[in-house]
């Protein structure tokens, strides 16, 4: 009888998802150790024999003059390791778990009701949850249901829970630790960050190669829209594709008809226009035969190229020679 009591009374609760694994399993409901308020200074002096609920508020405004970061950072000074949990065994996989369950089979409970207290939870060195009271947050119900972010996990870590019962002078402390392994936040970082995309897979991404049997914009726009009868090429045609290698020249293009101030044409060559002498001819004055000799003897500049002064100096040569 005795011995069923003693069991009653040490039976506060374990891990059980993910499950964790014990040395001595015959004790994986008992509390670490139990401390006083003589483990900090700021505790001291102050009221520890009150009701559960009015002691965690006391711890509660206290805790903040202590020095100390987190629930963890205080409990880790006084139990160093992982208590009687191990974390030599094969990870848990958690990858389809959003909770971690805490259970007393003996009692059919989640938390007991009088052990009102701080609670955390970490992975890693991840702080995932933080309760200042645990029972009120998270009740008796079997089991409790405590809110874990296991993809702060990617790969294999360690999840350790840390609660502190206040309801007595003599603190109790629960540590409990799980090895445990999450591929599905590994896996969902890739994806985010690296995904691969099948080779099949199409893609609107700005900079996407087109293969080489897909048109480009220019060819599908020229062959949608009807061309033109005759040869002459599109702008867009012109950028995008090649020359043809040979192309029919013009056979004969007839010269302007405005041409080069004092340009030199051969004597063979006719003018189109008589009036193009106007614009190329240096000897102006000379309009007819009469105009010759007094042209040639005042040494004026002779340009072979005006019509008019071939054929007034023919004549004139002509008529020198019938007078001979």
């Amino acid at each position: 009888m005795a011995a069923f009591a003693f069991n009653t009374v040490d039976a506060h609760g374990y891990i059980s998802s993910p499950l964790a694994k014990f040395v001595d399993e015959s004790i994986i409901t008992k509390y670490v150790k139990t401390i006083t308020a003589d483990v900090n200074s700021a505790f001291g002096g102050l009221k520890w024999d009150d009701s559960p609920e009015a002691n965690v508020a006391t711890f509660t405004s206290a805790f903040v003059n202590t020095g100390y970061k987190s629930l963890r950072d205080m409990l880790d000074q006084q139990v160093s390791d992982c208590a009687n949990t191990r974390t030599d065994t094969s990870p848990v996989d958690v990858s389809g778990l959003t909770v971690m369950k805490w259970q007393n089979d003996e009692e059919q409970k989640g938390f007991i009701d009088s052990h009102h207290g701080p609670c955390e939870v970490w992975i890693d060195d991840i702080m995932v949850d933080h309760q200042d009271d645990c029972v009120a947050a998270y009740g008796s119900g079997y089991p409790a249901n405590v809110k874990v972010d296991f993809f702060k996990c990617s790969g294999n870590c360690i999840l350790r829970f840390y609660w502190l019962a206040l309801h007595e002078i003599k603190w109790q402390v629960y540590k409990q630790c799980v090895a445990i392994m999450n591929n599905s936040g590994m896996q969902t970082q890739t994806e985010v960050q690296g995904t691969v995309k099948p080779a099949d897979m199409k893609t609107e991404v700005p900079g996407t190669v087109t293969p080489a049997s897909t048109q480009t914009e220019s060819q599908t726009q020229s062959q949608s829209q009807p061309q033109p009868q005759s040869q002459s090429q599109s702008p867009t045609q012109v950028q995008s594709q090649p020359q043809p290698q040979s192309q029919p020249q013009p056979q004969s293009q007839p010269q302007p008809q405005t041409q080069v101030q004092d340009a030199v044409i051969p004597a063979s060559t006719t003018s189109q226009n008589d009036s193009e002498s106007n614009y190329g001819c240096q000897n102006r004055a000379l309009r007819n035969i009469e105009d010759a000799p007094t042209h040639l003897a005042n040494g004026a500049k002779v340009n072979w190229a005006d019509n008019r002064f071939l054929r007034a100096f023919n004549e004139f040569a002509a008529g020198f020679q019938r007078n001979d």
